[in-house]
Order: structure tokens, then sequence, then C-alpha cells
């Protein structure tokens, strides 16, 4: 193998452990559930999470080990509000699935992590990592501070939201799967995204487009379906329906 494609495939590996880790993580249950922006509930928020306290799960970020941490990125934002800053601190971790998650589930707080920005616009401006690059986008898009009538306007012409559309036309399959939850986890607020999901979800569908059989890819089609339904739950394909 030259040394260009063991660099290529190195970033691939690497784009692809900052989503399957914390996957394989969410197994363990214990990240709270995703709310669509405009939707942010009120659920009094539980004193202790898989038998820790918020103050215990703040104290693993100081580990040495990358898997404790990034379990207690996962696993703050369970607590709430009260997680915020301990998010935040994470976003100065070393490791960049660390940071990742850290922003995903600041961006799952919504605007009760409005406080966040500037940290998360700093790791933006900074960051070198397009998979990064893709939780920091969410997260600022769901922390937006504006009205909820004004929230899909307010996403639509923001320009984390354009970052998020054009990892949905990645090379790499990865990058489009992520963009693709993120822009799910956005809710209705993100129906400006539809017609791009749209495309994506009919162009790796086999059974929906019979000419592009060949090199359809039905983790990318499922992906951009969840998506589309988080949006909108009455969503159905049409396309080449006869």
């Amino acid at each position: 193998m030259s040394r260009t494609a063991c660099s290529r495939w190195v970033t691939v590996r690497r784009s692809l452990s900052l989503c399957l880790v914390g996957l394989a993580i969410g197994c363990l249950d214990l990240q709270a559930p995703a709310t669509c922006a405009g939707q942010d509930t009120e659920a009094e928020a539980p004193s202790r999470v898989a038998g820790r306290t918020l103050d215990q799960w703040r104290g693993e970020l100081e580990s040495n080990s990358e898997v404790a941490r990034l379990r207690a990125v996962k696993s703050l934002a369970s607590f709430g509000d009260a997680s915020v800053d301990a998010l935040v601190a994470a976003m100065d971790d070393s490791s960049e699935a660390v940071r990742y998650w850290a922003a995903s589930a600041l961006g799952d707080l919504g605007q009760s992590a409005t406080s966040a920005r500037p940290t998360l616009i700093a790791c933006l401006e900074k960051s070198e990592s397009e998979a990064e690059r893709l939780s920091l986008s969410y997260a600022l898009l769901r922390t937006l501070p504006t009205d909820e009538d004004d929230v899909a306007e307010s996403i639509k012409q923001d320009p984390a939201f354009a970052t998020l559309l054009a990892g949905l036309r990645h090379e790499e399959r990865s990058h489009v799967m992520c963009s693709a939850d993120f822009l799910g986890r956005l809710g209705p607020a993100g129906s400006a995204a539809v017609e791009l999901l749209e495309t994506v979800y009919y162009e790796n569908h086999a059974d929906e487009n019979p000419i592009r059989k060949a090199d359809a890819d039905y983790h990318l089609s499922g992906a951009c379906l969840n998506a589309l339904r988080a949006i909108n739950p009455r969503w159905q394909p049409t396309r080449f329906a006869q």
C-alpha cells in the first residue's frame, strides 16, 4: 500500500472511530435522549446516572483513559442544564473523539447550553477535523438563541447549517451518515434539509432507483430516511412509485 493510500486509510479510520466508539458506549444507555430544536424538555434531572453523581462523572473527565472520558461526556448530558459547564470543559480535551461527543451532548441540550456558544465557535475556528466540525455545527444550530417561531429560518440562514448540508455530499460515507443524523436531530426545525436528504436517499436506495442499483448504499439511504422521518414523521418515499 502506498504512503498516500495509508494516510487516507488512517483518516477514514479516525472519522469512523468518532461515530463507532461513541455508538458502542451509547449501548450502555447512558446518554439522555436527544430532543428536537424548539422542543427542549423540562424533565427533572436525575441525581445519579449509571450509579454516579454529576460530580463523579465530572471527575472522570480528568481520567487518563480516553474510554473513561468518553463515558463521562456521554453521561453528563443526562443531568440537564447542570452539565453544561462540565461539557464545555470537555471541549478542551486532547481527544478528538471526546470533543466530538461533548459538542454533540451540548447540542442535545439545546438552548439550555446557549452559554457554550463562545467555546463552540472558538473550537470550530481552529478545528482541522471534518467530523468534529459537523458535531460543532450541530451544537451551534441547536443552541441558537432564537424564538421557537423563528428557529427554522434562523437555522437555515446559519453557516453551520451549510456545513451539515455539505457533509451529505462528502466523499466519506461516515461523514454523510453523521450529517444525516445531526440534521435529523434538528427535528422539524431542519426542514430546509429535506430536499437534499431526499436526493441522497433516492440515489442510494436500490428499490427506489433501480438504475443505480449497482452503487446503491442502504446504510446511507437508511440514515437519510431516519433523518427525513425525524424532521417530518409523515414523510414517505414517492419517487419511482408505480
